[in-house]
């Protein structure tokens, strides 16, 4: 039986440091997708700058899905070590107020661009391509509105205009099979609901099926949560369980290196190798707890890491609108590196933005308590 009412209090200080690995993690995806948009036109995607590229992105988003479910997870048991059991309503709205505003802001954001290409006739609103393109990311910019609905849902929906989406739905419907998960072990509720809790988690794994390597990696996130605060395992085998992943991704990387690249996660050797190398970094993160004094200098990051990326992917191809045909035109390394790093520049301050708007838990949070208190007061049924 876990002991909830222990909790250590080691990650909270060291949570900087955390945010500081979440803050780096998504300037990676953002270089990645920005030398995708910008340089594989010209390079192709089957050389050098791709392949490296490509395993660091995946591996940048491999990393969010273990802090998510570490810290997640840390979360739950705190919320249960406070109240005595779990506040499913704390959770919800918690996770509500982190996600749906910067979302809501990104598909906004999307919109306009869609709007802006079209009404200026821009390139990309019919195609992207030109005959010397050697990979394009995208083939136009393109959204259709209904795409918005689903996309609110987390069922699928703008990813031709905002790929890295896909994530973020994966990872929502995550923290929901948690949070049943969490009622249905700490809660203290009925059969009824318990029955409506096992329910939920069975059709939240089914819908999740097709990325249940992520949802697996989010779990190991949560594992190292339970394992270092909740004391399920002596340190003894937990060195042991290290031992054991580091053999494993020796063997790997021996047998084939791709095998941690993204695309084969979905086997069974690139999932073993993903598994491997992911409670590695999980160590490294959670429990050494190294590269303090070089990772805070991502800790700024931190601060809109989430809205950088789920904001970055629509602003690149609207750069891409905007250079594509003069630095085609008038092809010299110089110009491109310049785009490249003015693009940068351009959409981090952007995303900072825009994170200083919608990337305010705290004040979202509030706005729903307050805004559920006055209409269940109405009602004469509210008691938070």
């Amino acid at each position: 039986m876990i002991d909830y009412v222990y909790l250590s209090c080691k990650p909270m200080h060291n949570i900087r440091l955390l945010d500081s690995y979440r803050g780096l993690a998504a300037i990676v995806v953002f270089l990645d997708h920005l030398s995708a948009t910008f340089l594989l036109p010209f390079t192709g995607a089957s050389g050098t700058l791709d392949t490296i590229m490509g395993l660091l992105g995946g591996w940048a988003v491999n990393i969010f899905f273990i802090l998510s479910g570490y810290l997640i997870t840390f979360s739950i048991l705190v919320n249960t070590n406070t109240n005595g059991r779990f506040v499913w309503q704390n959770y919800l709205v918690s996770r509500i107020a982190r996600i749906y505003p910067p979302l809501m802001a990104s598909l906004a954001l999307c919109v306009i661009i869609y709007l802006t290409v079209n009404y200026f006739n821009l390139h990309g609103k019919q195609t992207y391509r030109l005959p010397t393109d050697l990979y394009l990311i995208r083939e136009k910019f393109e959204i259709r509105y209904r795409e918005i609905f689903y996309s609110l849902l987390m069922q699928g929906g703008m990813l031709n205009a905002n790929g890295p989406l896909w994530s973020l739905y994966v990872e929502t419907k995550t923290y929901l099979l948690a949070m049943f998960i969490a009622i249905f072990m700490m809660g203290k509720i009925g059969k009824t609901w318990k029955l409506v809790s096992i329910m939920s988690v069975f059709y939240l794994l089914v819908d999740l099926y097709q990325f249940i390597s992520y949802v697996a990696i989010w779990m190991l996130g949560a594992a190292a949560a339970l394992v270092l605060h909740g004391h399920l395992l002596k340190r003894t085998y937990l060195n042991l369980v290290y031992g054991g992943a580091i053999t494993v991704s020796i063997f790997c990387f021996i047998a084939n290196p791709d095998l941690f690249m993204q695309q084969f996660i979905i086997t069974g050797a690139g999932f073993a190798a993903s598994l491997s190398f992911s409670i590695i970094l999980a160590g490294f993160m959670f429990d050494w707890q190294l590269g303090a004094q070089t990772m805070s200098l991502f800790s700024k990051t931190a601060k809109y890491s989430y809205t950088l990326y789920i904001v970055h992917f629509p602003l690149l191809l609207l750069a891409f609108s905007l250079t594509h045909q003069f630095i085609s035109a008038n092809f010299h390394y110089a110009y491109l590196t310049f785009n490249c790093l003015l693009t940068f520049v351009i959409i981090l301050f952007i995303a900072k933005i825009i994170a200083k708007y919608f990337e305010n838990k705290r004040y979202f949070e509030s706005l729903i308590w307050k805004h559920m208190f006055r209409h269940s007061e109405k009602n004469g049924n509210f008691k938070k």
